[in-house]
């Protein structure tokens, strides 16, 4: 889910951005109380604030071809920040759908130490 296509240009975080398609059912929620704000800063969240001007499209690319039979579509709208970990440095991106509301899972995962399944 990494490849963006047809991106118009990119910010200074070097976050690639397009245009939204479709609606936007699940926005990113960026009013936050002191005590959120303060892990917001901690982990470097970009571009925090500005997260609903980091939309990428992405198209579906995959041997399994039943995405589109299951959902109807052929790729994904979704929005991006980026995060760093306490413990490794590490900085991890996280992506949602905006449209249909689904979350890469990975990288809160990865942050953990945790790999795939086998």
């Amino acid at each position: 889910m990494m490849a963006t296509d047809r991106v118009s240009f990119k910010d200074t975080n070097n976050l690639a951005k397009s245009k939204l398609r479709g609606q936007v059912r699940f926005p990113p929620h960026e009013h936050l109380d002191e005590v959120a704000l303060q892990e917001v800063r901690r982990h470097r969240v970009t571009p925090f604030g500005n997260i609903h001007e980091t939309c990428l499209h992405i198209p579906y690319n995959s041997g399994k071809k039943d995405f589109f039979e299951k959902t109807g579509r052929e790729s994904f709208e979704v929005f991006k920040y980026e995060f760093v970990s306490l413990e490794h440095g590490t900085e991890y991106a996280v992506m949602w759908d905006y449209n249909i509301g689904l979350v890469r899972m990975t990288p809160f995962f990865k942050c953990r130490g945790y790999g795939k399944a086998s």
